[in-house]
């Protein structure tokens, strides 16, 4: 697993992805962290409101505060429904000004 959730790359991902959607929220499989996670270790991944790990697998790490912050706001913004890329990257925004 990657040693870190890295902010960078995740916000590289979200400005590149090409489809208007990048998650569901509140879902721990699919949410944008999630989906993010699955596609840098080419394998299931999971998130939590605190932690991340690959699924079936008993190691899991915490995130960091602005990936926990993230997705916080995600969560509230859109509860069980899909996340636009666009809306992705503002709350990702709004998280950094908040933790800073």
């Amino acid at each position: 697993m990657s040693e870190s959730v890295d902010l960078a790359v995740f916000r590289a991902w979200l400005e590149a992805h090409s489809e208007p959607f990048v998650g569901i929220a509140r879902d721990a499989w699919y949410c944008p962290l999630a989906c993010w996670l699955s596609d840098v270790e080419q394998e299931p991944c999971t998130v939590s409101a605190t932690e991340y790990g690959r699924v079936g697998r008993d190691e899991s790490r915490a995130l960091p505060t602005w990936a926990q912050q993230f997705a916080r706001l995600v969560d509230t913004h859109y509860r069980y429904g899909r996340v636009p890329r666009v809306g992705a990257l503002a709350l990702l925004q709004q998280c950094l000004r908040e933790v800073r």
